[in-house]
């Protein structure tokens, strides 16, 4: 049980470290950069694929590799896009100047980890007893909290210290904790 517990808090944390990244994190760092607020509010849109991301969960449930495990070959599909969508934001160190290129791969990084959190929920359940699921709940919660917070102050406070790639890499390390998770899973 427990093993299954750290499994699924290890996925949560991590399809949240971007997610707190780039809410409050790069929303910092653009304004600190000369963003202007109405920018920062379109930045924010990004978020509204989480709240459609039930129009493609019937594809992963449908859809998936009985070799390697129906839900496990998403997420290591899924983790592995997580962390190369965070690598190829290392190019834009200067992220106010190209926000275009920032923006598009921060919508994809919204998306894939949308679509790894239905993946995620499906293994719970699968998991989890119907006992242990108000846990597992709790889990998921907190995991969004540390990964936001990780993710939005940590790596800003890198950033501050260190620059943009290294506060980006830390971000896709962490990430990449999760594609070993999901490997070994």
């Amino acid at each position: 049980m427990t093993s299954r517990l750290g499994t699924l808090t290890t996925l949560y944390v991590t399809q949240y470290l971007g997610i707190g990244f780039i809410t409050v994190g790069l929303t910092a760092i653009l304004r600190d950069g000369g963003t202007s607020l109405d920018t920062l509010a379109l930045l924010q849109v990004v978020g509204l694929v989480w709240p459609i991301k039930f129009l493609w969960a019937p594809i992963l449930d449908r859809y998936g590799s009985r070799r390697h495990g129906h839900y496990r070959s998403w997420l290591v599909v899924l983790q592995s896009a997580l962390v190369l969508a965070l690598l190829a934001l290392l190019p834009f160190s200067r992220p106010a100047a190209q926000l275009g290129p920032v923006i598009a791969l921060c919508t994809a990084y919204v998306l894939f980890s949308a679509t790894q959190d239905i993946a995620v929920d499906a293994v719970a359940v699968r998991l989890l007893s119907d006992s242990a699921r108000g846990l597992g709940n709790g889990i998921q919660v907190a995991a969004s909290y540390l990964g936001n917070l990780l993710g939005g102050g940590a790596c800003v406070l890198v950033y501050d210290r260190f620059g943009w790639a290294p506060a980006i890499g830390l971000l896709a390390a962490l990430t990449a904790a999760g594609l070993v998770v999901a490997w070994r899973f």
